[in-house]
């Protein structure tokens, strides 16, 4: 279960190494003078410019709070399990949540 964990971790700490090495206050901005990169089109630019740093660290500091709030509880994510009169009923962990963020992040389970 850890495996999970330490893979997910690593993924989100390289996404923030990557983010914060050319991170700067503010919004990104490309300008060329005019001129386009060959073979840009404006809508390679436009996701770039989408996706500055700033959208990855907060994406980041997000993934990192799922990952906290969804830790395994024996073999059971501690936050995905739910109680009914009858019996407690309890979600293998990793819990849908944690697959979707593994998947998110490209992370195989």
């Amino acid at each position: 279960m850890t495996d999970l964990i330490d893979r997910l971790n690593a993924a989100l700490d390289e996404d923030e190494r990557i983010a914060e090495r050319i991170n700067f206050s503010g919004h990104w901005v490309i300008d060329l003078n005019g001129e386009w990169p060959i073979g840009a089109e404006q809508r390679m630019l436009d996701h770039v410019m989408r996706h500055d740093p700033t959208r990855v660290l907060r994406q980041v500091e997000g993934a990192r709070k799922i990952l906290a709030r969804h830790q395994p509880d024996a073999e059971w994510c501690g936050s995905c399990a739910e109680q009914d009169d009858y019996d407690n009923l309890f979600i293998v962990w990793p819990c849908p949540t944690i697959l979707a963020l593994a998947e998110m992040f490209g992370v195989e389970p």
